[in-house]
C-alpha cells in the first residue's frame, strides 16, 4: 500500500514524501523511550534520557565476578566532582533528599529532577576479591512534551478528492520531533514525514489522523477524524453571487416606487381647482325650498 503526501516546511518549499507501512507508534515509541532509557553493559557511558520534575533510575545491570563490598556514586558537573551516594558494610549512605539507592547500591534514583542533575555519573564498585569496577552514565533532561492540537485547512476539491492540509500545533515554545500516522481501517499506517505541517491528498473513505510530538524523553499525541471531501464553498462566495439579484431587485421596485409617486399627484392635481394660486372651492347650491 502506497499513497502520497507532501511536507510543508517553514519556508514554504513543498516536498513529495511516500507514506509506507509502519507498526503502531504509541508500542513503537514507549519501547524506544524504555530501551533508551535503560542502562546495560558495557564500558561506554550509557545515555540516559529524563523528563524534568519526573523520575530518573541509573540501573548496573553487569554481571561481575564477585560481589561488591563498596559501590561509590560520583557526579562530574563541568570541572567539579561531588560524591551524592555510597553504598558500604550493607548500608546506604547519600545527603540528597532527591536521591535514592536501591539493589545494595547497583541502582541510583534521582526523584524531581532538575537541570542541576545533568552530568556524568560514575559508579566505582569494590568487590570482595578487591577487584575494582568502574560505570558511567551520561544523563540528559529534557522539558516535558505538551499535547498538541491539529488544525485542518480543506482545500478546494470534488466529491472523490480533495487536498488537507494539516497543523501540528504545541503551546509550549519547545524543540520536538514531529511524526505523522493515518488510520483508514483498525491499524494506523505511518507518513514519512518529520515536520509539523503535511498536505495529503483526501479519499472519500473515512479516515483518521495523528499527530505525536516527542522528544528524547517524552511524547504526546492527538488524532482527528477527516471530513469527506466536498466542494468547497464559503460564505462569502455566496453573497458575492447573490450581489448583482439583490441590487436588480431593488432597482425595480425603486423606479415602480417613483412611477406610484408621478401618478399619485397627477390624480390630486385633477381633483382640486387652483385659482389664481388659491385653491377654490365650490359653493354648495341651496334648495330654493329652504328660502321660504
Amino acid at each position: 500500500m502506497k499513497r502520497t503526501v507532501r511536507s510543508v516546511y517553514s519556508s514554504h518549499a513543498v516536498k513529495t514524501v511516500s507514506i509506507t507501512m509502519g507498526r503502531n507508534l504509541q508500542t513503537c515509541l514507549v519501547a524506544w523511550i524504555i530501551l533508551s532509557n535503560m542502562s546495560i553493559g558495557g564500558d561506554y557511558p550509557h545515555k540516559v534520557n529524563g523528563v524534568i520534575g519526573g523520575t530518573i533510575e541509573l540501573v548496573i545491570k553487569q554481571t561481575f565476578s564477585d560481589n561488591a563490598t563498596e559501590v561509590v556514586w560520583k557526579l562530574k558537573r563541568g570541572s567539579q566532582t561531588f560524591k551524592i551516594a555510597e553504598f558500604k558494610d550493607n548500608n546506604l549512605r547519600t545527603e540528597h533528599p532527591q536521591i535514592q539507592m536501591f539493589r545494595d547500591g547497583m541502582g541510583l534514583r534521582i526523584k524531581n529532577a532538575t537541570f542541576d542533575n545533568i552530568g556524568n555519573y560514575t559508579a566505582k564498585i569494590t568487590l570482595k576479591n578487591n577487584v575494582i569496577e568502574d560505570v558511567s552514565f551520561i544523563v540528559s533532561l529534557y522539558e516535558p512534551v505538551p499535547f498538541p492540537t491539529i488544525r485542518i485547512d480543506y482545500e478546494d476539491g470534488t466529491n472523490n478528492t480533495c487536498n488537507v492540509t494539516l497543523h501540528c500545533d504545541v503551546t509550549a515554545n519547545t524543540s520536538v520531533s514531529y511524526i505523522w500516522e493515518y488510520k483508514n481501517g483498525s491499524e494506523y499506517q505511518r507518513y514519512e514525514s518529520t515536520v509539523g505541517t503535511v498536505q495529503v491528498t483526501r479519499q472519500p473513505e473515512p479516515m483518521e489522523v495523528q499527530c505525536t510530538v516527542h522528544n528524547p524523553a517524552d511524547w504526546k499525541n492527538v488524532s482527528v477524524p477527516l471530513k469527506p471531501c466536498q466542494q468547497k464553498v464559503t460564505e462569502s462566495h455566496h453573497t458575492r453571487h447573490h450581489w448583482p439579484v439583490v441590487g436588480a431587485v431593488l432597482f425595480v421596485v425603486g423606479v415602480a416606487c417613483i412611477i406610484h409617486l408621478i401618478h399619485f399627484k397627477t390624480q390630486l392635481k385633477k381633483s382640486v381647482q387652483e385659482t389664481d394660486g388659491h385653491i377654490v372651492i365650490p359653493r354648495q347650491k341651496k334648495d330654493p325650498q329652504e328660502e321660504y
